[in-house]
Formats: structure tokens, sequence, C-alpha cells
């Protein structure tokens, strides 16, 4: 569905360049199956933590989701939840907008927990350490993809 004339003209020039290549499809629907967040956050400002908190609440975004994983999860895992993440953040921009309130900058912060270490996938997604947190990880967009693995934190309490 092409908005604007140059819309369309980008399409059919690309779809005109690589068609010899390969099949081309202008404007395809992707459909997804329902998706599922195993925990799903929105932050109520006025019962914000106060007191000593944990490393799962000591900075605690607007909007989470929170993915569990007992294995390390490969690389179509985690892109299956940051999906999740960006869809969240697709419906969290409509409600905004429709309501005329201020559109969301970043997406819900996605956190995942995992017993082990999924380092391929980590290195893919190009997790950085988080400094002074061992085993702590954030990556894009904007460090809202945070990882930590349970078996690489410190065994203090």
């Amino acid at each position: 569905m092409a908005r604007t004339p140059f819309d369309s003209y980008a399409k059919d020039l690309t779809a005109a360049l690589l068609a010899p290549y390969g099949a081309v499809e202008s404007d395809a629907r992707i459909t997804s199956e329902p998706q599922f967040a195993d925990v799903r956050f929105t932050l109520d400002t006025g019962r914000a933590p106060d007191g000593p908190s944990d490393f799962l609440t000591r900075d605690l975004a607007p909007y989470e989701l929170i993915e569990f994983a007992h294995d390390p999860p490969d690389l179509a895992e985690m892109m299956s939840w940051m999906r999740k993440q960006s869809a969240w953040w697709d419906v969290l921009r409509k409600a905004a907008k429709r309501q005329k309130r201020e559109l969301p900058r970043s997406p819900p912060v996605l956190r995942i927990l995992s017993a082990g270490d999924p380092l391929e996938a980590r290195e893919a997604l190009w997790l950085r350490p988080v400094e002074g947190s061992p085993g702590c990880y954030e990556g894009p967009p904007s460090g809202t993809v945070r990882l930590v693995v349970i078996s690489s934190l410190p065994r203090t309490r």
C-alpha cells in the first residue's frame, strides 16, 4: 500500500532492480503468531520502591517485558522476545497517539533472566557488560535489551 508517490516510486524501482535475482513482493503482508510475554510490567510512579532495591527493582522502566530461560536462549529465541518488545511499543505508541499523549520515545525494556550464558546470541546482538554489575548485559536499541545471566551473578546477597 503506497502512502505517497515517492513511496510507490521507491518500491517500484527496488522491485525492478531485484526482480532479475529472485522473487519480489511489494506491500507483502507479514503475519505473526499471537505472542505472550512471561511477564509484562507497567510502572505506577506513585508506587515506585522507596527503600533498598534488588537487581530487579533498582532501575525499573515505565514499561518492561520479562522473559525467563532455563537453558541459554539462542539467537532465534531472543529475537522472538525482541519482536514482542517491538509489538508492545507499537501498541503503546498507537494508544498514546489516540489519547493525544506524548509518545513513548524508546521501546519497553526487555529484561531476560537466563540460567546460563547465551554467549553466541549475546555476541550476535552486541550486548555489552553493564559496568559494576557482573553477569548483566545491555544492548540496542538504546540499552532497552537487558540480560541477566543468573549463573554469573556474584554469590553475595
